[in-house]
């Protein structure tokens, strides 16, 4: 058994973070906005990285639309992603290797993303990644993140305080939300740079290179809190 201190529980992000959909987001989003007629630039969709749909849709489409049909182009655009990830799925590197080392030292995890719980569930299932996890939750039911509200309720579902919890992320928005929640983080370079990423505790090209030592930097004394 592998000793990491006062980690009691890892919250994961998804999209970025377990596997690289970003380009079969964009291609979902391209497709979706080619059949309304709508138009947005790659800038745009970088801007909203990490955020839910009802934050994505009214920043990318400038042109007043109610909700119905909203709910609509939000309900298309997964279900074209879901078809197009099934197939390309794949973990990013070091990821399985500490889902795994995590699971078997007893540290709770669980998935704490802003895409739609059927985005997720598709994902998990390609990935046979289920079984890693003690808590899914969506953030469509959520403020979007930065806002501290879906790592909080994950880390309370998980039993855990949150400086007892570590967020792996690669979205600005998902490493402001981790602070906010008085979260230690791990950030990845999946989709951004490292000075995009300056405010986690630990900026990483990926988890290959994460090691045990980094966390227990973060976890080894009971007056280790992050920064808020």
């Amino acid at each position: 058994m592998h000793d990491f201190g006062r980690l009691k529980a890892v919250l994961w992000d998804m999209d970025g973070v377990i596997l690289f959909s970003n380009p079969v987001h964009i291609a979902s989003w391209e497709k979706v906005a080619d059949r309304h007629g709508l138009h947005f630039t790659l800038q745009d969709l970088q801007q909203v990285y990490g955020k839910t749909n009802d934050v994505i849709i009214p920043y990318l489409i400038k042109t007043p639309l109610s909700k119905e049909q909203s709910a609509a182009i939000s309900d298309e655009k997964d279900i074209l992603f879901q078809k197009l990830i099934r197939d390309q799925a794949e973990y990013l590197p070091g990821v399985k290797h500490w889902l795994s080392l995590f699971k078997e030292n007893g540290i709770r995890q669980g998935l704490a993303s802003s895409g739609s719980i059927g985005n997720i569930t598709t994902v998990l299932e390609s990935l046979q990644a289920l079984p890693y996890f003690d808590v899914v939750m969506s953030g469509a039911s959520y403020p979007s993140k930065p806002a501290p509200d879906l790592f909080r309720m994950v880390a309370e579902q998980l039993g855990a305080d949150p400086s007892e919890c570590l967020v792996i992320e690669d979205a600005v928005a998902g490493v402001q939300a981790a602070r906010a929640a008085g979260m230690h983080c791990v950030a990845v370079t999946t989709t951004n740079p490292p000075e995009a990423l300056a405010a986690a505790d630990l900026v990483l090209k990926d988890l290959e290179l994460l090691n045990k030592q980094h966390i227990l930097e973060m976890f080894n004394s009971a007056e280790s809190h992050p920064d808020h």
